[in-house]
C-alpha cells in the first residue's frame, strides 16, 4: 500500500509540473512586435559618375528597443526575449525632388543597416534596374532572410541602441544637386520566453 501511495504521490508531483509548465507558456504566448521604426533623413551628395556606390548617403538615430518591447507586451517580455528581428518593409522619399533629379537617376538602389550593437553593414532592401521614369518615392523589395536580432540586442549591453542606415546605389545619370532622403522601415520583432 505504501508503494501505490509513494508511486501516486510521484505520478501527482509530476503532473502538476507538466500542467503548470505547459499553462506558463500560455500566459505569455510567442508575440510579433511590429515596429515602424524612426523616419530618418539621408543626405545624398551630388554624383557625378555611374559608379556603385555602397554609401552615399547616411544617417542615424537611437532607440529603446527593450521599452519598445516592454511597451508592447506589458512588461511580460523585453529584449531579451527577441527570437528574430526583420525588416519588412522600405520606402525611401525624395524630399526635394525635380525633373532632373530623382529616383530615375539611379538604376540600382539599396539601404544597408547597421548599428552600436553589431557594426558590420548588413543589405536590408534593394531593387535592380529601377525603371528610368520620374518617381520621389521608391519601394525597395526586401530579402526577408536578413535576422537583425544581434544588431538590435547584446546580453553584453542595453540602454538605447543607434541605428544606422546608409543609401547605396549606381546611377543611370548624375545629379546635380544634393539630394534629401527620407527613409521609412518597418520591422517585425518576434519575442517569446
Amino acid at each position: 500500500m505504501k508503494k501505490v501511495f509513494s508511486s501516486f504521490i510521484i505520478m501527482a508531483i509530476c503532473g502538476a509540473f507538466a500542467f503548470f509548465s505547459q499553462s506558463c507558456s500560455k500566459i505569455i504566448p510567442a508575440q510579433d512586435v511590429s515596429w515602424s521604426g524612426i523616419d530618418d533623413t539621408l543626405m545624398v551628395p551630388i554624383v557625378s559618375d555611374t559608379m556603385l556606390h555602397l554609401g552615399i548617403g547616411t544617417g542615424s538615430f537611437r532607440y529603446n528597443i527593450d521599452s519598445l518591447i516592454r511597451n508592447k507586451t506589458s512588461n511580460a517580455l523585453s529584449a531579451s526575449n527577441i527570437q528574430k528581428v526583420t525588416v519588412t518593409s522600405v520606402k525611401l522619399t525624395i524630399v526635394n525632388p525635380d525633373n532632373t533629379n530623382n529616383f530615375a537617376n539611379f538604376k540600382y538602389s539599396a539601404l544597408y543597416f547597421n548599428s552600436s550593437v553589431n557594426n558590420v553593414s548588413v543589405l536590408t532592401a534593394y531593387v535592380q534596374n529601377n525603371p528610368n521614369v520620374y518617381s520621389d518615392t521608391l519601394n525597395l523589395p526586401v530579402g526577408s532572410s536578413v535576422d537583425l536580432k544581434s544588431y538590435l540586442y547584446s546580453s553584453s549591453s542595453s540602454g538605447p541602441v543607434t541605428i544606422n542606415y546608409a543609401f547605396g546605389g549606381q546611377l543611370r545619370s548624375p545629379t546635380t544637386k544634393i539630394l534629401t532622403v527620407a527613409a521609412h522601415v518597418t520591422y517585425d520583432i518576434k519575442v517569446s520566453l
